[in-house]
């Protein structure tokens, strides 16, 4: 490459430099326009990290609370079942002594005996502490 070619090159490169220099300077307001939204959405992302933590934690608690419901009511639907099997065996057993018109001591015992089991499944299911939500 000749002196000449050389000079013309340097001149390019520098009329180049000077228009970059220009056109930077001609966008500066908007660069630091967009730096600035740019900070501000980094704020509000750090804001929505912080609320995101606090639902993450809000569900933990209900998800708990919601376990701890879940288990109560399956004792107290077991308890239920139970008396209700036995309210119907007490009825079905009522019937036929009634049929029979005859009241033994086997049967009365027997009765009284499921009648005791029914008020302990009763106390049981007074005993279940109801979740307060």
């Amino acid at each position: 490459m000749t002196n000449s070619e050389s000079a013309k090159v340097l001149l390019m490169f520098e009329q180049l430099q000077d228009s970059i220099q220009i056109i930077a300077e001609q966008h500066s307001g908007l660069i630091d326009r967009f730096d600035g939204i740019d900070q501000r959405l980094d704020g509000m992302d750090q804001r929505f990290d912080k609320m995101d933590q606090r639902f993450d934690k809000m569900e933990n608690k209900f998800d708990k609370k919601f376990k701890e419901v879940d288990e109560k009511l399956a004792i107290i639907m077991t308890y239920l079942s139970n008396i209700d099997d036995e309210l119907t065996e007490i009825k079905s057993d009522l019937k036929t002594l009634k049929k029979n018109d005859e009241i033994s001591k086997k049967k009365v015992d027997n009765l009284e005996k499921r009648v005791l089991r029914l008020e302990e499944e009763f106390k049981k299911l007074k005993a279940v502490q109801p979740v307060v939500v």
